[in-house]
Parts: C-alpha cells; structure tokens; sequence
C-alpha cells in the first residue's frame, strides 16, 4: 500500500495527499536593486538584515517573501508591501492557487545555508532557489495553516515587545536609583531615606575565597546573557574527568564570581551551590549583615561601576582583565543603611523576575512554533 503524503498534525476535513512541486512552480524570484538615487519617502528598504532605510518608490505593490542572495541567506522576511530591497536581498511573490503565509512557513522551514554556493560569503543564485521541492496542500488548507503561523508569529512579536518593555524598564531604573558620576545621592530614591551614600573600596566590603570544591557538585559557568549556570545547561556535550576537577573553587549560595583572566564585563551573584574553574575568582561579604546581595548584584551592572572599571583593566576588546588586588581598589557608592539596600534589591529582584517570566514564555512560544512547523508540514 502506498504511504500517503500527509502531515502528523492536520486540520479536521482535509484527506488529500499534499503534492509535490518546486518554487519555479510555486513563486517567482525577483532581484533587488539599488536605491542610492531614490528620494526619502515612507516606503521601506531591506537587506538581509531587515529595515535599513525609507525611500519615495516601491518595486513590489504586493507581500513578499526577502530571502537573502548574499551574506545572510538563512533569515528568511515576510516583507509588507509597498516595499524596495536592496541587490543582496531576493523578493518572492506567489503565483496563482499559491498562498503567500504558507510559503513564508515553507521558506522559514527549510535549511537554506545547505544550498550555499559559495566557499566565502555565503551566496544562492534563482536557478538554486527554483529547484528547491516542497509539498503542498490544496490552497485553502494552505490558507488556514498560513493564517495560524501568522497568528503564533505575532504572539511572538508582542511578547518580544513586552519583553523589551520590562529591560527597557530595567536599565532606566539602574540609571535612577543609583547615583550618577560625581553625585552622593540617587535621583530616585524610597521615603524615609535621607543623607549622602558612603564610598568604600572593594577591598573593604569583599575578600575572595579560596575553599577547594568537591568533583560531585556541579559545574558552574558565568555567561552574559544568563548570569551563573550549571555548565550542564549550556548546550554544549561536556564530559568531566574527575581529577581534573580537584583544583576547582567552592561557590556558596551568595557568593559572587567573575572571571579575572579574560574579563567580560560582568560580576555576577551565585544561587547556585557548586565549583567553579581556578580561572574564577570567587568573592564574599566580610560582614554580611551590612550588605544585600541584590543591591550588589544590580550595583555591579551600573554605568558608574562599569566606567571605573576602565580605569584599571587592561588588553583589547574581549582579552580585558583585571586583579584582584586592582578590583579591591575601585571605591563603590552605597547606602550605610541596609534597609535602603534592601528595598533597592527588592525591587529590582522583582523586575528580573518578571524578565526572566517574560524570556521563558518567549521561549515556549518559539518552541511552540518549531513544534508546528514540523509537524504540520511534511
């Protein structure tokens, strides 16, 4: 018996097998070009980046689809008409029984840096694109499905925008509740909370910490972008030979890390218990009942602490690195009174909370849109 050509997933009502055709048959393929002796308009220019510029003239009045030519061929656009694109950015519009939303998820779909053709920047010619073979429903199953893909895509491009709200919020409230250069006091500050901040150096509020770990707790990393992680979650096949692990640091629930050696730009804090490689270093309260650990956390990502950083690393671009003895040095701007610490903490914790809410359904989305993707196309 013959296997029908169907999805896993599919619409109630539809029984037909999907057909094969190629995009020759499906779109048509239409060059950029240059638009240096346009005027400012309100009609869109795109390159395989996206948005560049507006101009006065459009070379579609209809949707289509920019798929890269050269440099970036693999991020594929839905793009709204009027639109112009530039030489290095094909556009794609359908031909008839054809539905534009469903070949967007066709073309998003399929692995397009597998047909580059050439050895440096990577490049697709029409002629490659045409021979390209999909499946394909009936149009008006192609319709729905098009229409749902839409419907998940701008779900996902509003909660990236409420996701950019909370960081936007965020950085401006590190620029309010902390003191600028030269200033004692925050330009925002909680009721009841009066006089001057204090100055104290590093190496009066932290001492580093130098406990060797145990190879059975887990592996610790600092990454930018998430802050300290198990290495185990990095997405990345590491395996562990034990006795390699015997020189690695103890990290305590509370304790900060940053790597000294090839200095990122970030101090970050622990909640984390496990062991971290020698090329850490590995920092604590002297008294800790004088300190909050959020109000440092957030103290460290401020445009004033950063900027007195520069003052003693040294290198180029990613190979800055500090000591120590040099961190000791900096002198950091803090209310004497823990309380107001804590409520600056609070408040911040609250915000990274609700960031890290927002990236989590951000990322369900996305993987809810892969998930269809795979299982509604065949």
């Amino acid at each position: 018996m013959d296997k029908k050509m169907v999805p896993k997933v599919r619409f109630k009502g539809f029984t037909d097998d999907w057909e094969q055709h190629s995009f020759q048959n499906t779109l048509i393929i239409h060059s950029g070009k240059d638009y240096k002796h346009l005027n400012k308009g309100n009609i869109p220019v795109y390159g395989t980046g996206g948005y560049m510029l507006s101009v006065d003239e459009k070379l579609s009045k209809v949707d289509g689809i920019g798929l890269g030519r050269k440099g970036t061929i693999d991020k594929p656009q839905y793009l709204k008409a009027p639109f112009w694109t530039v030489d290095t950015l094909f556009y794609m519009t359908p031909k008839s029984n054809f539905e534009i939303l469903f070949l967007y998820a066709i073309v998003q779909k399929f692995n397009w840096k597998k047909l580059n053709e050439a050895s440096g920047v990577p490049s697709l010619s029409k002629k490659t694109i045409e021979k390209v073979m999909q499946f394909y429903p009936t149009q008006l199953e192609q319709k729905k499905l098009g229409y749902l893909l839409k419907i998940i895509a701008e779900t996902i491009a509003l909660q990236q925008q409420q996701l950019n709200l909370y960081i936007k919020l965020k950085k401006g409230l590190l620029q309010k509740l902390f003191p600028k250069n030269g200033e004692m006091v925050p330009e925002i500050r909680f009721a009841d909370f009066t006089g001057d901040w204090e100055q104290r150096k590093s190496g009066e509020i932290f001492s580093s910490t130098s406990k060797k770990g145990y190879p059975e707790l887990p592996v610790l990393s600092v990454t930018q972008d998430h802050g300290v992680v198990k290495r185990e979650n990095l997405n990345i096949d590491i395996k562990y030979d034990k006795t390699t692990l015997k020189n690695y640091k103890l990290v305590s629930n509370g304790d900060f890390i940053i790597s000294l050696r090839s200095f990122q730009g970030g101090f970050e804090l622990s909640r984390t218990r496990g062991i971290v490689s020698p090329a850490y270093t590995v920092f604590e309260f002297k008294n800790p009942r004088e300190h909050n650990h959020e109000f440092w956390k957030n103290w460290f990502k401020t445009f004033k602490f950063i900027q007195s950083l520069k003052t003693i690393t040294f290198g180029i671009r990613d190979g800055k690195s500090i000591s120590f003895s040099e961190f000791k040095s900096l002198r950091n701007t803090f209310p004497a009174d823990v309380k107001e610490q804590e409520q600056i903490g609070n408040l911040l914790e609250k915000i990274d909370s609700v960031i890290n809410l927002q990236h989590e359904q951000l990322n369900k989305l996305e993987s809810l849109k892969k998930y269809l993707l795979q299982k509604l196309f065949i």
